[in-house]
């Protein structure tokens, strides 16, 4: 139970650090974040958005930031990995405790990118209807940086299932 709830509040401290959710996550309790429906707005589940959901354009341009943050940060990747193995898990968005250290990271990868890359990302958020509307560039930028960290989660389950010594 005390690395549930630690993992709560670091979800809850992860969601808190964005602009767009700091408000609507003020009631929350700390330790209640990892239950299902208890979520206001789905806000960590990534609802809008699921694997399938990115088209080539934006894999194009999500890809290598994807790759740099798993080559520049070996031991959070390492961690990861091991913890989509073996644990702990939550139920909801990021899942692992280990996909936190890359929040910043991410974020700062995406707001990197070249200001067209940028303007590709943001048209694409706009033109599909999302569950969780989002107007300034920046929050839309915040949120392709957890569609990032979920990538990594993918590609650790991956590499971790791969991996034959721990």
């Amino acid at each position: 139970m005390y690395l549930y709830s630690r993992v709560c509040v670091a979800l809850r401290r992860f969601l808190l650090s964005m602009p767009e959710h700091s408000a609507s996550l003020s009631g929350i309790p700390h330790h209640g974040l990892c239950l299902s429906g208890t979520c206001p707005d789905g806000l960590l589940r990534l609802e809008g958005w699921s694997p399938k959901a990115v088209n080539e354009l934006e894999l194009s341009i999500l890809s290598p930031l994807v790759t740099r943050l798993r080559r520049r940060l070996p031991y959070e990747w390492d961690s990861l990995k091991y913890q989509t193995q073996f644990g702990p898990y939550c139920s909801d968005f990021p899942y692992y405790p280990a996909a936190l250290d890359f929040k910043k990271p991410a974020q700062e990868a995406v707001h990197s990118l070249s200001r067209q890359q940028k303007r590709l990302l943001v048209d694409s958020w706009r033109s599909h209807p999302r569950p969780v509307s989002l107007t300034s560039e920046q929050a839309i930028l915040d949120r392709w940086a957890l569609v990032l960290v979920d990538r990594l989660v993918q590609r650790a389950r991956a590499a971790g299932a791969r991996t034959s010594s721990w």
